[in-house]
């Protein structure tokens, strides 16, 4: 089996005493480098981590997120600590919501990585900005997966981890030996539309169909449902999210987290007089879209290939959609394995991969799977 991990630690219990004994553990079996992903229930307890991340001797990447998904279970509370076996390349750049002159570049490290893992603050601004900056960097050989860190409050903190300590309004970019396969799935239909969007900055919505774009959603919503927005903006746009048409590709899905007068907030960014539709979902699409896009990768490299972990990285909208339901989403992706293997992630604030087209997208409500892969030996 093509393993990713060295070693794995995970508990939900965390103080600077215990988290240096599962340091501990993992850093025994002499990782290259290593991964820590937090739940955000228990920010107020890791500020230990600014003194002890800069004193480890090896790279360190990961993020604080609204859960940690481990072995097809969701943990709100908790930390995990993943060593990886092969060397790793890990590189930030921070400040990237102020920063238009995107003219940074990757050490040379990078042209060995056949695998690039990004993880970002999903509240900054600018993210889509910087994937074609690294596509750019990274061309079409390399496949990229990664994910939004960030607090279900929607307030930007410091929310990534490295060997600098905790980071705010940053990227990093995890180059990686291993081959990786993409499976990517959302399966959310257009429920009306299209609207032109005649005005945006970045992540905002301003107008649609040249009127206020907070007062066009709400009133399509209502046409078709008979939900309130005097309740809590989030917990009924979570149900009615944006879809961006593409020739290209699948449909792009864009959250809308919060309103802003008349504008509407989303994670990540809107092109200005691209089309949007207004998308709704059912549990049993939703599950059978992630699913099925990772049985059709399996399917596609069974012959040619032995599978590994798995790196998982959904929505935290799309499981407060899902509700119980994101279990069978969780258990459906991890049955169809065929040999044991470790899967762990995090519910994040937007999914990052490479698309069909190449490009390398920032994904709203949507299932990405990176599935280790490594060939099989001629007999």
């Amino acid at each position: 089996m093509n393993s990713l991990f060295s070693a794995v630690a995970f508990t939900q219990h965390i103080d600077k005493h215990e988290f240096v004994q599962h340091l501990d553990h993992v850093l025994a079996s002499q990782p290259q480098g290593l991964m820590i992903l937090c739940a955000h229930h228990q920010v107020d307890e890791l500020d230990f981590l600014h003194v002890l991340l800069p004193s480890l001797p090896l790279p360190v990447f990961g993020g604080i997120f609204p859960s940690v998904l481990f072995q097809t279970q969701v943990h709100e509370q908790g930390i995990l600590i993943a060593g990886l076996r092969e060397h790793i390349v890990v590189e930030h750049q921070r400040e990237i919501s102020q920063n238009t002159e995107l003219n940074f570049t990757l050490s040379d490290g990078y042209t060995q990585c056949h695998s690039v893992l990004v993880l970002v603050d999903g509240l900054s601004r600018n993210i889509d900005a910087y994937l074609q900056r690294l596509f750019d960097l990274l061309g079409h050989q390399v496949k990229v997966v990664g994910g939004g860190a960030g607090f279900m409050s929607f307030k930007q903190q410091a929310c990534l981890l490295s060997n600098q300590g905790l980071l705010v309004d940053s990227l990093l970019v995890v180059g990686m030996q291993q081959h990786w396969e993409l499976a990517i799935g959302h399966g959310w239909e257009p429920l009306a539309g299209p609207f032109l969007a005649s005005s945006v900055d970045d992540n905002r919505i301003i107008e649609l169909n040249f009127q206020s774009a907070a007062q066009v959603y709400q009133e399509t919503v209502k046409q078709h449902s008979a939900l309130s927005f005097a309740d809590d903006f989030f917990s009924i746009s979570k149900t009615y999210p944006f879809g961006l048409a593409r020739l290209d590709d699948d449909m792009l899905v864009r959250d809308p987290i919060t309103r802003d007068g008349d504008s509407l907030v989303c994670v990540g960014k809107i092109p200005e007089h691209t089309l949007l539709y207004i998308l709704q979902g059912q549990a049993q699409g939703l599950i059978a879209a992630s699913v099925n896009a990772v049985s059709d990768v399996l399917t596609k490299h069974q012959l040619s290939s032995e599978f590994g972990d798995a790196l998982i990285f959904d929505c935290i909208s799309r499981k407060l959609f899902l509700q119980e339901e994101f279990s069978a989403e969780l258990r459906g992706i991890s049955e169809l394995f065929p040999t044991p293997q470790q899967s762990m992630g995090a519910l994040v604030l937007g999914e990052i991969a490479t698309g069909l087209s190449g490009s390398i997208n920032f994904h709203n409500k949507t299932a990405v799977t990176a599935v280790c892969m490594q060939a099989r030996c001629e007999s």
